[in-house]
């Protein structure tokens, strides 16, 4: 039984495996009669008792870790979230449409011209250009605009981000027709 205690102690707290334990040898002393129904009932409360407790809480020492590193990171200044981007709405833009033009225009348009599904490198470069031009609408996505207070502005911002996501799609269409 201590084995169990100190296992459990892990995860709970002792006092509340105390209280659990004094209620069940309560309820055992005011059973007039030992019967296995008694028994079961008093090992039943147990188990379920312990069970809630189990779900209800987390191990104490990696809680006490997860406090640790965190306060590491707080003391030499990092972060344990990602900042929020700097760039303005249309350097975003205009970021993913030149990643766009500079690192994938031009290959998937030689993948398209020769494209061989037998070729294992095809296949995989097909594959890699789908999930790089899904990544960028994804960033694009990304660019909130609600918060823009002026219509004009905001206005040409949708139609660039709208303009860049089209052109993405169009590659993204050639290639799931391969």
């Amino acid at each position: 039984m201590n084995n169990l205690t100190s296992i459990i102690s892990n995860y709970v707290d002792t006092k509340k495996i105390k209280h659990v334990l004094d209620k069940t040898q309560s309820y055992v002393d005011q059973t007039k009669f030992v019967t296995s129904k008694n028994i079961f009932t008093a090992i039943s409360f147990c188990l379920l008792s312990l069970i809630y407790l189990l779900a209800k809480s987390t191990p104490k020492k990696k809680k006490k870790l997860q406090k640790k590193k965190s306060h590491k990171n707080r003391d030499i200044g990092l972060s344990t979230s990602k900042p929020p981007s700097k760039k303005s709405h249309d350097e975003q833009i205009k970021s993913a449409l030149n990643k766009y033009d500079s690192e994938y225009k031009e290959g998937v348009t030689r993948l398209v011209t020769n494209y061989n599904p037998e070729l294992q490198d095809d296949v995989y470069q097909k594959n890699y250009y789908n999930e790089m031009l899904l990544k960028l609408l994804i960033e694009l996505d990304g660019v909130d605009l609600t918060t823009i207070e002026n219509p004009e502005l905001k206005s040409e911002l949708k139609s660039k981000r709208k303009t860049a996501i089209r052109s993405i799609q169009a590659e993204l269409h050639k290639l799931d027709a391969l």
